[in-house]
C-alpha cells in the first residue's frame, strides 16, 4: 500500500516536470493526460531496473505498479479538472450578449418591430 502512495508521488511529480519543460504550450486536460503518460513510461523503465536486483529488468512488474499510480494520479487529475469548469447553463444564457438583453431571436415578431422602432428612430 506504501509503495503506491510513493509511486503516485512519483508519478504527479514526474508529470509535473513534463508539463513544465515538454508540454508547455498544450492545454490542459490534454497537458495533464499526455505527461502522466510520458511519467508512466519514464518511471516503468527506471522501476524495472531499479527491481532487478543485478539481475533481470523486471519490466512486467514495474509497468503494472506505476501503471497503478498513473490511473490513480491521472483520475485526481481529471476530477480536479472537471470540477473547476464552469458549467453552462444551458443554450440560452450562453447566446445572450454581453449586456444581458434579449437576443433578436428570442423576441416575438411584435417585439421585434417595436425594437427595431425604438432603435431606429
Amino acid at each position: 500500500m506504501y509503495f503506491y502512495l510513493g509511486a503516485v508521488f512519483g508519478i504527479f511529480l514526474l508529470s509535473k516536470l513534463a508539463e513544465l519543460f515538454v508540454f508547455r504550450k498544450i492545454n490542459a486536460p490534454k497537458k495533464q493526460i499526455f505527461s502522466t503518460m510520458m511519467a508512466f513510461v519514464f518511471a516503468s523503465i527506471i522501476g524495472a531496473y531499479g527491481l532487478a536486483d543485478e539481475g533481470e529488468p523486471k519490466f512486467l512488474q514495474s509497468t503494472f505498479d506505476y501503471g497503478v499510480a498513473s490511473i490513480i494520479w491521472l483520475a485526481i487529475q481529471m476530477t480536479i479538472f472537471f470540477k473547476n469548469r464552469v458549467p453552462r447553463t444551458g443554450t440560452e444564457e450562453w447566446l445572450r450578449m454581453p449586456d444581458r438583453g434579449s437576443r433578436c431571436d428570442e423576441m416575438t415578431e411584435e417585439k421585434r418591430r417595436t425594437k427595431a422602432n425604438e432603435l431606429y428612430k
